[in-house]
């Protein structure tokens, strides 16, 4: 078959079907999404989806992209996700990114964001983490007039 869209399985057409009109960009990141981590290989979402590597990577190349650029495009927006919207340890999240170890977060969080993980957070949650003084009082302060003299 000279179409390059052509499933080459039945469980390639069901998934195909459930995903509707969407482009093959669109079957990745669902694909790469049904996984615990951000980590699949090409070759496991490949066959997820009922083709050849090769198949998948022409389809990608169709689209002028390719699968390492979207599941690092879905590592970034999982990890802005995860260090502004939680507390998860960072070495949890280099897991659930796929990445090998707290300092490949490291180095990621640098080229994507420009900052640490750790000051990423910072930047979603100021002041976060550190003691808060309690609220001035209705009392003057020392040599301050009170209002209601």
């Amino acid at each position: 078959n000279d179409d390059p869209y052509a499933p080459v399985s039945p469980h390639a057409l069901s998934l195909i079907a459930e995903m509707g009109e969407d482009t093959p960009i669109d079957w990745v990141h669902r694909s790469v999404r049904f996984g615990e981590k951000l980590a699949p290989p090409d070759t496991a979402i490949a066959d997820l989806l009922g083709m050849h590597p090769r198949t998948l990577q022409r389809h990608l190349a169709a689209e002028n992209t390719s699968f390492e650029t979207i599941r690092e495009e879905l590592r970034k927006e999982t990890a802005l996700r995860y260090l502004c919207e939680t507390r998860i340890p960072l070495t949890q999240l280099a897991g659930i990114l796929g990445l090998s170890e707290q300092s490949a977060l490291g180095r990621s969080c640098l080229r994507w964001f420009g900052l640490s993980p750790a000051q990423r957070r910072k930047r979603a949650h100021p002041g976060a983490g550190m003691a808060r003084r309690p609220e001035p009082t209705d009392q003057p302060k020392p040599g301050q007039v009170s209002p209601e003299t």
